[in-house]
């Protein structure tokens, strides 16, 4: 069971999810973990727009809009309908298909509310594009917007919140208690280090390999801490070389102890 409060308050909802990666770019900080500190910074503020995002967050597009039909000598409005993709071209398809959500988590939350209250989240169509959905029918398109669903916004926060939970363990496993983390990164092994930093963007790919302990016994050099742990000291400690009596000297000295008893009052 894990103990720090960390993980404890972001399994609980303790915390938000931008709280909760504040706390972790800290600790990525401590560990000198530079790719573990760009995604949280990535998922907290957004990405920039010629990066690309993990794969948990591109979805599919839906495209929306407010439409007439004309016929029989009516007009008919038709609000907030699906509409036809046969007329799309290659690139828009995958666009709406395999578009990447660059927002950060903030914002993310900010159009799941919105879409609770009864709005969309989207990407509005410009009007020159309006042909593409009107070809081959006999509506007239008023607008249009490429919409995101709820469950995709939840999915994505989902997925950055079991990262992070998944991170943390990890961390813990191999740290310890993280609600005071002081780790110098310099006092382990370089490799096991490394071999950790890759662990965790391995969760952020969603490619872990499952494993939970990286450092071995959670050495740490020069230190007692941990399990199996011990310091190594140089020890100048001179043995003295045996020493040799002779048998005239043993006499002496037996002598010496039996006059000490004989005079003692």
């Amino acid at each position: 069971m894990a103990k720090s409060k960390i993980i404890k308050d972001l399994v609980t909802d303790s915390i938000t999810l931008s709280q909760a990666l504040e706390r972790v770019l800290i600790i990525a900080m401590e560990i000198e973990d530079e790719a573990l500190k760009k995604w949280v910074h990535q998922e907290k503020n957004g990405y920039e727009t010629e990066e690309n995002v993990p794969d948990y967050r591109i979805v599919k597009l839906n495209p929306i809009g407010t439409f007439q039909l004309v016929g029989m000598g009516t007009i008919m409005t038709c609000k907030n309908k699906i509409l036809p993709t046969m007329g799309c071209t290659d690139n828009m398809k995958e666009t709406m298909n395999n578009y990447q959500v660059k927002d950060g988590v903030t914002a993310i939350l900010d159009s799941l509310k919105s879409i609770e209250n009864g709005g969309q989240a989207g990407i509005p169509v410009p009007p020159e594009l309006f042909y593409m959905f009107e070809e081959n029918t006999n509506m007239h398109l008023l607008n249009a917007s490429l919409t995101i669903n709820k469950t995709d916004f939840v999915r994505i926060l989902n997925a950055t919140r079991t990262r992070l939970i998944e991170i943390l363990t990890m961390l813990e496993k191999n740290f310890g208690l993280l609600d005071e983390i002081d780790i110098d990164v310099r006092n382990y092994d370089a490799i096991e280090i490394e071999k950790l930093r890759t662990e965790m963007m391995n969760i952020v790919n969603g490619k872990p390999s499952g494993t939970t302990y990286i450092i071995s016994k959670s050495k740490i050099k020069g230190s007692n801490i941990g399990e199996n742990n011990s310091i190594e000291k140089d020890s100048n400690l001179e043995i003295s070389p045996s020493l040799s009596i002779t048998q005239g000297e043993k006499k002496s000295i037996l002598q010496k102890i039996a006059n000490w008893f004989k005079n003692k009052p």
